[in-house]
């Protein structure tokens, strides 16, 4: 399998920006060939600080394109920015982060994993089970899930982005937006994911916004921390798949029913 290429959305931030890639910078970057940054619309003045950051970061791989005429938005930057790099870059999976996204050192080496198992659309780098934590990282287990639970890092294969490129940001029901689409249309279609036991990644963008979405989940688990561990132990780990089974219908969330016809 080819390398992976690492996205970053960005939008007028440098201070997120600059950590999201001292984190980068600090993992393990054995299996990823590029990372981009792409900067929605804005000033000359914020596109040249933004440009400033991720040169001073110093990851040789990285580059910085604007390919926003006008600004998209948080929710539409995603798509646009994804379309560009699988035709720049056919065949690489993709590691998709926002600009406030800070990863943990084994972050892309689970993501590598995770897209070579064939029987997986995706897989989300936010934790995903509510009820048990992993402290330590001797165990690196990994559910097998059926919902995105956190837009703030997941990994994919061009693949499956064929098939959810066409319902991008398309329900018409609250709650908006593609991260919800995305976990309607596993329960619908029956895409599964790999969703670790301990999260991959922190959105430090949400530690002093507010938390709206159903369930309060953001607020349920912003206070869990990134999984910390060296390099040298992460490469030679296995991760261990634990399976859940799959709600029945009739246990669907009621915002995931609402779209579905009767």
């Amino acid at each position: 399998m080819k390398p992976a290429i690492v996205t970053i959305t960005a939008y007028k931030r440098p201070y997120y920006l600059k950590q999201c890639l001292e984190a980068i910078k600090a993992a393990d970057l054995t299996h990823i060939e590029r990372i981009v940054v792409s900067c929605d619309a804005h000033s000359k003045d914020m596109h040249d600080r933004m440009f400033s950051v991720v040169e001073d970061a110093g990851l040789k791989n990285a580059t910085i394109i604007n390919l926003m005429l006008r600004r998209f938005g948080v929710a539409n930057h995603p798509r646009v920015l994804i379309n560009e790099i699988i035709e720049r870059y056919p065949g690489h999976p993709i590691v998709a982060l926002e600009e406030d996204t800070v990863v943990s050192p084994d972050a892309f080496n689970l993501a590598w994993w995770g897209v070579q198992q064939r029987d997986y659309k995706f897989v989300n780098l936010g934790a995903g089970v509510k009820t048990e934590k992993y402290w330590g990282c001797d165990e690196f287990i990994v559910y097998d899930d059926w919902e995105l639970r956190s837009p703030y890092a997941w990994a994919f294969h061009p693949i499956f982005w064929q098939l959810l490129e066409p319902y991008w940001n398309g329900k018409i029901r609250a709650p908006y937006g593609w991260d919800w689409q995305v976990s309607h249309l596993c329960y619908r279609e029956g895409w599964f994911c790999l969703t670790p036991a301990l999260s991959r990644c922190r959105n430090i963008g949400r530690d002093e916004g507010t938390y709206d979405t159903p369930e309060n989940w953001d607020r349920d688990r912003k206070d869990e921390l990134i999984c910390n561990v060296s390099t040298d132990i992460i490469s030679n780990s296995n991760y261990y798949i634990v399976n859940r089974n799959r709600p029945s219908k009739a246990d669907w969330p009621e915002w995931v029913k609402r779209e579905m016809v009767p």
